[in-house]
Protein backbone atom coordinates (compact mmCIF):
# COMPACT_ATOMS: atom_id res chain seq x y z
CA UNK A 1 0.00 0.00 0.00
CA UNK A 2 1.13 3.21 -1.10
CA UNK A 3 -0.26 6.48 -0.34
CA UNK A 4 1.85 10.01 0.24
CA UNK A 5 -1.11 10.68 2.52
CA UNK A 6 -1.20 7.47 4.87
CA UNK A 7 -0.37 8.01 8.09
CA UNK A 8 0.93 5.30 10.91
CA UNK A 9 -1.60 3.38 11.94
CA UNK A 10 -2.30 0.38 10.10
CA UNK A 11 -4.44 -2.15 11.83
CA UNK A 12 -5.52 -5.53 10.44
CA UNK A 13 -8.93 -6.14 11.10
CA UNK A 14 -10.56 -9.74 12.29
CA UNK A 15 -12.97 -9.73 8.66
CA UNK A 16 -9.83 -9.40 6.80
CA UNK A 17 -10.17 -5.77 5.86
CA UNK A 18 -7.37 -3.11 6.56
CA UNK A 19 -7.75 -0.52 9.07
CA UNK A 20 -5.55 2.72 7.92
CA UNK A 21 -5.45 6.56 8.56
CA UNK A 22 -5.72 8.88 5.64
CA UNK A 23 -4.81 12.96 5.99
CA UNK A 24 -6.77 15.09 4.21
CA UNK A 25 -6.08 17.59 1.53
CA UNK A 26 -3.49 19.72 1.30
CA UNK A 27 -6.09 22.60 2.90
CA UNK A 28 -6.71 20.58 6.13
CA UNK A 29 -3.68 18.97 6.85
CA UNK A 30 -4.07 18.94 10.08
CA UNK A 31 -6.82 16.64 10.27
CA UNK A 32 -6.81 12.60 9.09
CA UNK A 33 -9.41 10.07 9.01
CA UNK A 34 -9.86 5.84 9.25
CA UNK A 35 -10.63 3.99 6.36
CA UNK A 36 -11.15 0.17 5.74
CA UNK A 37 -10.05 -1.55 2.45
CA UNK A 38 -10.81 -5.11 2.20
CA UNK A 39 -7.74 -7.12 0.96
CA UNK A 40 -8.34 -10.10 -1.43
CA UNK A 41 -6.25 -13.32 0.41
CA UNK A 42 -5.56 -15.01 -2.82
CA UNK A 43 -4.29 -11.99 -5.13
CA UNK A 44 -2.89 -9.48 -1.91
CA UNK A 45 -4.91 -6.68 -3.67
CA UNK A 46 -7.39 -4.81 -2.36
CA UNK A 47 -11.23 -5.17 -3.18
CA UNK A 48 -13.49 -2.10 -4.59
CA UNK A 49 -13.39 1.35 -2.37
CA UNK A 50 -12.20 2.27 0.57
CA UNK A 51 -14.85 2.85 3.60
CA UNK A 52 -14.66 6.05 5.73
CA UNK A 53 -14.96 5.10 9.24
CA UNK A 54 -14.51 8.66 10.99
CA UNK A 55 -15.18 12.25 9.81
CA UNK A 56 -13.58 14.57 12.25
CA UNK A 57 -11.15 17.55 12.72
CA UNK A 58 -7.69 16.88 14.22
CA UNK A 59 -4.91 14.15 13.34
CA UNK A 60 -5.76 10.21 14.21
CA UNK A 61 -3.49 8.29 16.44
CA UNK A 62 -2.81 4.90 18.02
CA UNK A 63 -6.00 3.47 16.76
CA UNK A 64 -6.64 -0.24 18.79
CA UNK A 65 -9.12 -2.57 17.71
CA UNK A 66 -10.72 -5.36 20.47
CA UNK A 67 -9.86 -9.18 19.33
CA UNK A 68 -13.69 -9.27 17.89
CA UNK A 69 -13.48 -6.20 15.65
CA UNK A 70 -16.54 -4.87 17.34
CA UNK A 71 -14.76 -1.49 19.20
CA UNK A 72 -12.07 0.61 18.40
CA UNK A 73 -10.36 3.23 20.30
CA UNK A 74 -8.44 5.79 19.12
CA UNK A 75 -6.56 9.59 19.77
CA UNK A 76 -7.72 13.11 18.14
CA UNK A 77 -5.14 15.19 18.48
CA UNK A 78 -6.01 18.86 17.56
CA UNK A 79 -3.12 20.67 17.57
CA UNK A 80 -2.27 24.28 16.51
CA UNK A 81 1.22 26.03 15.38
CA UNK A 82 1.83 29.34 16.60
CA UNK A 83 4.21 32.24 16.44
CA UNK A 84 6.46 33.24 19.15
CA UNK A 85 9.14 35.91 19.55
CA UNK A 86 11.86 35.67 22.62
CA UNK A 87 14.73 38.19 23.58
CA UNK A 88 17.99 36.24 23.44
CA UNK A 89 21.10 36.85 25.16
CA UNK A 90 24.02 35.96 23.32
CA UNK A 91 26.01 36.15 26.25
CA UNK A 92 24.70 33.71 28.25
CA UNK A 93 22.42 31.78 26.22
CA UNK A 94 19.30 33.26 28.07
CA UNK A 95 15.79 33.68 26.47
CA UNK A 96 13.35 36.16 27.40
CA UNK A 97 9.97 35.37 28.62
CA UNK A 98 8.20 34.35 25.26
CA UNK A 99 5.23 36.24 23.98
CA UNK A 100 2.48 34.89 21.48
CA UNK A 101 2.91 36.78 17.96
CA UNK A 102 0.10 35.21 16.08
CA UNK A 103 -3.24 35.24 17.90
CA UNK A 104 -5.19 33.78 15.31
CA UNK A 105 -6.71 30.01 15.24
CA UNK A 106 -4.58 29.06 12.19
CA UNK A 107 -1.40 26.99 11.68
CA UNK A 108 0.73 29.67 11.98
CA UNK A 109 5.13 28.38 11.08
CA UNK A 110 7.83 30.72 11.85
CA UNK A 111 10.69 30.78 9.13
CA UNK A 112 12.84 33.80 8.86
CA UNK A 113 12.86 37.56 9.65
CA UNK A 114 12.62 40.57 7.38
CA UNK A 115 16.22 41.93 6.89
CA UNK A 116 15.95 45.11 9.20
CA UNK A 117 14.86 42.30 12.14
CA UNK A 118 11.72 44.32 12.97
CA UNK A 119 9.36 41.82 11.43
CA UNK A 120 8.75 37.94 11.51
CA UNK A 121 8.21 36.09 8.24
CA UNK A 122 5.37 33.04 8.32
CA UNK A 123 3.20 31.01 6.55
CA UNK A 124 -0.01 30.83 8.04
CA UNK A 125 -3.53 28.55 6.19
CA UNK A 126 -5.59 31.45 7.70
CA UNK A 127 -6.66 32.08 4.41
CA UNK A 128 -7.84 28.91 3.94
CA UNK A 129 -4.36 28.38 1.82
CA UNK A 130 -1.03 28.45 3.07
CA UNK A 131 0.51 31.87 2.07
CA UNK A 132 3.47 33.84 3.24
CA UNK A 133 2.71 36.44 5.89
CA UNK A 134 4.87 39.35 7.70
CA UNK A 135 4.32 40.66 10.75
CA UNK A 136 5.75 43.25 13.07
CA UNK A 137 7.23 41.92 16.88
CA UNK A 138 7.41 45.17 18.86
Amino acid sequence: MSDPLLEMGLRWLPDGRILYALMESPQNRSSSNLFASRLNKNTGRFEGQPARITSGDGNIGQPSITADGKKIAFNRINSQLDVYVSEFSAKGARLSKPRRLTLDDANDLPFDWTPDDKAVLFTSNRTGKLNIFRQGYR
